[in-house]
């Protein structure tokens, strides 16, 4: 693919005119970093900048925090100062026609081209903006939409709504209101503040560790890691999902996202250097654990971790259908209480400041034999329609460990795209077979 050749063509910091009380980032918030993470939609048809310009500054009036800027107080705790300082948006003209990007041809590792990156050091206590839109158009009138977000202000499930919400108001549609309140989670750690965290899936390290491991995560990734795209399509899925219930007749139903986790995993295990258990670690959505009461579209982020493991023999010798069976089984087993004492835990390391010295025991596993799960599938990506009409792609970057990320195929048509970071010999079997 020939680099891309984009010129700004105007640039400006987008306000709402609306200010509101600071926003305490969460434990959970602090822990996912102040990092900009970048992301694409592609439109063949074209985007209205303006529409979507105007429609922007009507969600940060709904929702002043992604205006706002980050801020540490007296006692060096994180805020969002919701001070309107704005959402910056910018207009970019390239040459050329638009590429045909998809699954034969993502952009991983050309996302810089498209976006400016956002470092943590420049975030904190400076004016830069936690919300960034990147719009280039094409010469034969596409355009790839790139934002790039400050990961501390949200999760996927709250900035898929907010992409959503923004889309039907560029539309002249009404978007349901906004409570952008994240002092919930902080809530229940202070409440639970004692309770001590048994779930095992973040640890604290020394500065000499993190070091170690940083420079082992960017080894990794500038050596022997690759992204590749996967779709995997509906017939497939279909039959697989048939031989499950002629195996498991008394199972209430093996999911799509589980069998397409496995199947990978599968192709991969004999690829993996490790003689060690594989794992699949799965980030899971505190939003649908009852006994925190978050409200549905909980502005901030709120996940957690769970895991399955499997020994090496086992993925060679039983069917898909029996190892996807079990995936549910870690996630059900992690019960609410584990979920408060890891709520009180990041409370207690947010006072303290010490949430820096946590990693996520997933992530580090994946330096063996392993990788983390991010099921987007039920994620509204393919209707983000700003009113030219919805996008025909979507990609995101390459990150530092082995990452399964499961989208849904933009026609919808039960089918599902895989976005898998991994070692490149790992990657040789689904190559070969979805190319």
């Amino acid at each position: 693919m020939a680099k891309l050749q984009s010129t700004l063509v105007s640039s400006q910091m987008l306000q709402g005119g609306v200010t509101a009380s600071p926003q305490y980032l969460t434990g959970v918030d602090i822990f996912n970093s102040h990092t900009g993470i970048p992301l694409t939609l592609v439109y063949p048809q074209g985007l209205d900048v303006k529409a979507m310009a105007d429609a922007m500054v009507e969600q940060i009036r709904r929702a002043p925090p992604m205006a706002g800027r980050i801020r540490t107080d007296a006692k060096g705790l994180p805020y969002i100062d919701c001070n309107d300082g704005g959402v910056a948006f910018r207009v970019h003209r390239a040459k050329g026609p638009l590429p045909p990007y998809g699954p034969a041809l993502h952009m991983a590792r050309e996302l810089k081209r498209f976006a400016k990156p956002v470092f943590p050091w420049q975030v904190v206590n400076k004016d830069m903006a936690l919300f960034h839109v990147d719009v280039h158009q094409f010469e034969d009138g596409g355009a790839v939409l790139c934002i790039t977000g400050i990961h501390s202000l949200y999760d996927g499930a709250m900035f898929w709504q907010f992409m959503k919400d923004w889309a039907q108001t560029s539309r002249g549609a009404e978007a349901p209101p906004v409570d952008f309140d994240r002092s919930a989670l902080i809530r229940i750690g202070q409440e639970h503040i004692d309770e001590p965290y048994t779930g095992g899936m973040v640890f604290q390290t020394t500065l000499g560790q993190r070091l170690k491991l940083f420079a082992r995560f960017a080894w990794q990734h500038l050596t022997a890691l690759e992204k590749a795209v996967f779709r995997i399509p509906a017939s497939t899925i279909d039959a697989w999902k048939a031989q499950a219930r002629l195996e498991l007749p008394d199972h209430p139903g093996v999911s799509t996202s589980d069998l397409v986790t496995l199947h990978c995993l599968q192709e991969m295990s004999p690829l993996m250097r490790s003689n060690g258990d594989r794992f699949i670690g799965m980030v899971i959505d505190l939003r649908y654990k009852r006994r925190l009461r978050l409200p549905r579209h909980f502005y901030g982020n709120a996940l957690g971790q769970g895991e399955v493991r499997y020994t090496k023999e086992e993925l060679a010798q039983d069917s898909l259908a029996r190892l996807a069976s079990r995936c549910k089984v870690p996630t059900e087993s992690v019960t609410d209480k584990v979920f408060v004492g890891f709520l009180a835990l990041m409370e207690r390391l947010r006072q303290s400041g010490q949430i820096p010295t946590l990693m996520m025991k997933n992530a580090v596993d994946t330096l063996e034999a392993g990788l983390v799960l991010n099921n987007c599938s039920h994620f509204p990506i393919y209707e983000i329609d700003f009113g030219t009409g919805k996008p025909s792609w979507h990609d995101n970057v390459q990150v530092v460990y082995r990452m399964l990320m499961l989208c849904p195929t933009p026609e919808g048509d039960g089918g599902m795209d895989v976005h898998l970071t991994a070692r490149k010999e790992e990657l040789t079997a689904l190559k070969t077979r979805y190319g």
